[in-house]
């Protein structure tokens, strides 16, 4: 099969079939929405042009017969796609362990402040029983001096 440009008695495109060493133009017909179709009894298939370019449907479904430049362009679509994805959960993950390590930073600032109040508390019930020992020794002697 041969496409060929417009000429004066053919439609803009069409499709030619070699028989018995001529060339026998192929059925072309409009769609309903100006698409351009002949049919190929040798691939079993419809060629259509569409777009300014040849695309090829199946005639039993009527679907499009992807090419392997239409599949890649299709591959890299999905695998950006997935890419995207990976990256905002890359990114939601990164968010998650920030936030928790800000959380844990807060609570163990809280937790360092926690200790050092009951550190100072501490501290300060021994300074308080230090004073009373000492006032007791203080009273001793004060008693032991009066004579008692």
């Amino acid at each position: 099969m041969c496409l060929t440009q417009a000429t004066k008695h053919r439609p803009r495109h069409s499709g030619d079939r070699l028989i018995d060493g001529r060339y026998e133009p192929i059925a072309i017909e409009e769609l309903a929405d100006g698409t351009l179709q002949g049919y190929s009894a040798a691939l079993n298939i419809h060629l259509r042009w569409e777009q300014g370019r040849l695309a090829w449907h199946d005639p039993a479904t009527g679907r499009h017969i992807a090419t392997f430049e239409g599949e890649r362009a299709r591959a890299d679509r999905e695998a950006e796609g997935r890419i995207a994805e990976r990256e905002a959960r890359i990114e939601e993950t990164e968010a998650r362990s920030t936030a928790e390590a800000e959380r844990n930073a807060e609570r163990e600032a809280r937790l360092r402040a926690e200790e050092r109040a009951e550190n100072e508390r501490e501290d300060r019930m021994a300074e308080q029983r230090r004073a009373e020992a000492r006032i007791r020794e203080l009273e001793e002697e004060n008693q032991r001096l009066r004579g008692g």
